[in-house]
């Protein structure tokens, strides 16, 4: 037996299923520029944890960060694990 969904497309007219597909490429086009545009901007206002890789947002406080994930602490500008050097060197460094 056929689902409706295939009768649907077997007695279209060529011109529609035409239609139809242009249609939802150009949502699927939509949806690419979508996904790029927020990967591009994840990119720009995150940095990769040095262990595990996963993305990390920091809106303020001090450069000393622990990765919610692997609970890694490091430093935000150079990204080395976190040490008295990256303290004295740059703690408050954006």
């Amino acid at each position: 037996m056929q689902s409706s969904k295939s009768l649907l497309l077997c007695h279209s007219s060529p011109t529609l299923v035409l239609l139809i597909k242009s249609r939802f490429d150009s949502i699927d086009g939509r949806q690419a520029r979508w996904v790029d545009a927020n990967k591009q901007c994840i990119n720009d206002i995150t940095k990769n944890c040095p262990r595990c890789k996963s993305a990390i947002e920091k809106n303020g406080g001090c450069n000393h960060v622990t990765c919610l994930i692997c609970k890694f602490e490091f430093c935000w500008p150079c990204l080395l694990e976190w040490n008295r050097n990256c303290q004295d060197d740059h703690w408050f460094e954006d």
